[in-house]
């Protein structure tokens, strides 16, 4: 039944989303509207709510939404006219806006402090470097997006580019 199948695939969720966060900080980019997340745990996965929205020690996870991160070239602009160059239209450039915010603003999402309670950057010499980003997508889209905003919007050259799973 699709009843079942819905609860299996929660199961499923809860036990990626917890090896996951064995690993590091996990973000959650989507392309929906604003609050789809929210709503969708809400009304059919209702289990879900404690590693979303986070519950006691587990931090809760960050839901970035391309539709809202992505910035269209106003109508009637010269970039506008531009057909897309593949099937996919906007799909991956909204993908790819939520996922280079996660990654410029990794020292948020990560939680890092000094001592003095000031939020410090990636830092090479002290350790803290982003070792690897890994995206689990179901499209072309998704992993179009995914090595754009890890190769060419966030490492400045070959020399900072570390491994992109």
């Amino acid at each position: 039944s699709s009843d079942l199948a819905v609860q299996d695939l929660q199961e499923a969720i809860i036990k990626a989303l917890s090896v996951a966060q064995t690993l590091g900080v996990v973000v959650i980019v989507t392309d929906a509207a604003d609050g789809w997340v929210t709503k969708a745990v809400q009304r059919w996965m209702p289990k879900l709510k404690q590693y979303i929205a986070g519950h006691g020690a587990r931090p809760p996870i960050e839901v970035l939404y391309g539709q809202e991160l992505y910035a269209r070239p106003k109508p009637g602009s010269a970039l506008a006219q531009l057909g897309w160059v593949d099937g996919l239209g906007e799909l991956t450039w909204l993908k790819k806006a939520a996922m280079l915010k996660a990654l410029v603003r990794l020292n948020d999402i990560y939680r890092l402090e000094t001592g003095g309670g000031n939020w410090v950057p990636i830092d090479r010499e002290g350790g803290r470097d982003l070792a690897s980003v890994v995206s689990i997508g179901d499209s072309v889209a998704e992993i179009t997006a995914y090595l754009r905003a890890g190769i060419d919007g966030f490492f400045t050259d070959d020399s900072d580019r570390k491994s992109v799973v």
